[in-house]
């Protein structure tokens, strides 16, 4: 997202279509600089453990929701 706000707008978004799926998760939106493409807010949720998280960004594809895991 080109924005914090953008950022946290979109994540309350996808949580309450797919409240179901995320539960509790909680979410923050770091800044990446892309260089010449400039500044985003990516949305990453908590830490989740390794085969839970395959899961939820598994389902989450399934519902047409970007999902990209980051590993330590």
């Amino acid at each position: 997202m080109r924005s914090e706000e953008a950022a946290r707008l979109e994540w309350e978004r996808i949580r309450r279509a797919n409240g179901d799926v995320l539960g509790n998760l909680t979410a923050a939106w770091p800044r990446a600089d892309l260089g010449a493409r400039g500044i985003y807010y990516r949305i990453q949720t908590a830490p989740v453990a390794d085969a839970a998280a395959e899961r939820l960004c598994g389902e989450l594809k399934r519902l047409n929701v970007a999902c990209i895991l980051v590993r330590p």
